[in-house]
């Protein structure tokens, strides 16, 4: 999922870091990387319905005077080797940075 947000790249992160893993999301920091203006964090969150931990990657950087552009990826929701189908769970977790930063996107 892509979109934009009208906040700086700062406050893009904090508000994700605040709304993922402090607010009602209930997802587990893991990790984040930056690079002089670019952040790629790293979040999970254990979903009941497919007994599997799912991975969310977000990353933000400045896209242009006033604009924040965040990039999000769910991964690991399927349970199994061989099955690939997971219930809607990372589609679900990837629309949580969406969720947070509702407020100020850009469309």
């Amino acid at each position: 999922m892509d979109f934009r947000v009208n906040i700086s790249p700062a406050d893009a992160v904090r508000l994700l870091q605040d709304g993922i893993a402090r607010g009602s999301i209930s997802g587990t920091f893991i990790d984040q990387y930056v690079a002089g203006d670019v952040c790629v964090m790293v979040f999970e969150k254990y979903f009941m319905r497919t007994g599997a931990r799912v991975s969310l990657t977000v990353t933000v950087h400045p896209a242009g005077p006033g604009l924040t552009a965040v990039h999000s990826v769910g991964s690991g929701g399927s349970k199994g080797a061989l099955i690939n189908f997971d219930w809607g769970a990372s589609g679900s977790f990837v629309n949580s940075a969406e969720q947070v930063l509702a407020p100020y996107i850009v469309r």
